[in-house]
């Protein structure tokens, strides 16, 4: 009986050290109790490393400062080329109508110009010029001469003008226009007057400062009607001279 515990007891002595000495968290190896992998332990709670690593992220691309690119380093050169792109904004702004200036070639309308002018077609006299539109302007010319209720002289027209081309001192363009003339004189033995009328065309160059305030001449060949007290008398291509202040 004894000889057949024996091999139980042995057994059992093998076994109770193992049991005795392994650590309960890990009782096959006998290794403490001890945070997986990429954990840390604060107290008794667990927090992951990995989800501070987007919050660092974030700060980074926070405090980037302007102008910078994915990697955090700032490109200067764009930095540069964008104040020169607003410096160079700032002077075309500026002069774009310097002191003196009228505006822009291409946009005429409002302009106006005082002076005078010497043509059968165009009129004779103090004349003005306005650009209702663009290209297109009015002209208005004339003068009146009264003495001593003895001889009387006036003349009026009114002429339009087109602009097929233009540049700062040069302008070519056409015209047409009908201009009105009378002289009346008074006589011992009666008054005489004399009406013509002048219907004319043609075209003419103008030439001076076209984006500046100041004077511009005009020279103009139209091919000119001549009617007398009503009757047709010629068809003449004549010329035309005249000067402008433009405002």
């Amino acid at each position: 009986m004894h000889y057949s515990l024996l091999p139980i007891a042995c057994i059992v002595a093998m076994a109770w050290p193992s049991a005795l000495f392994a650590a309960p968290g890990n009782p096959a190896q006998g290794v403490p109790n001890a945070p997986a992998p990429g954990f840390t332990e604060t107290g008794s709670a667990y927090s992951s490393l990995e989800t501070t690593e987007p919050e660092s992220e974030a700060v980074q691309e926070t405090d980037a400062p302007p102008g910078a690119d994915e990697s955090g380093a700032v490109d200067t050169n764009a930095n540069d080329q964008n104040r020169a792109g607003g410096e160079t904004r700032e002077l075309e702004a500026d002069e774009a109508l310097p002191p003196g200036a009228l505006t822009p070639l291409d946009t005429y309308t409002g302009r106006n110009g005082i002076g005078a002018y010497v043509g059968l077609g165009s009129g004779i006299g103090l004349s003005y010029r306005r650009y209702v539109v663009d290209r297109f302007a009015l002209r208005a010319t004339g003068y009146v001469v009264h003495i001593d209720d003895t001889m009387t002289l006036y003349s009026a027209s009114f002429t339009a003008q087109y602009d097929f081309r233009r540049d700062e001192r040069f302008a070519l363009y056409a015209v047409g226009g009908l201009a009105n003339s009378v002289s009346r004189f008074e006589k011992d033995d009666g008054t005489t007057e004399t009406v013509g009328i002048f219907p004319a065309i043609g075209v003419g160059i103008e030439l001076g400062e076209h984006e500046k305030v100041g004077f511009t001449y005009q020279f103009e060949m139209a091919l000119t009607g001549i009617f007398i007290d009503g009757a047709y008398r010629k068809l003449l291509p004549l010329p035309q001279v005249g000067i402008y202040y433009v405002f």
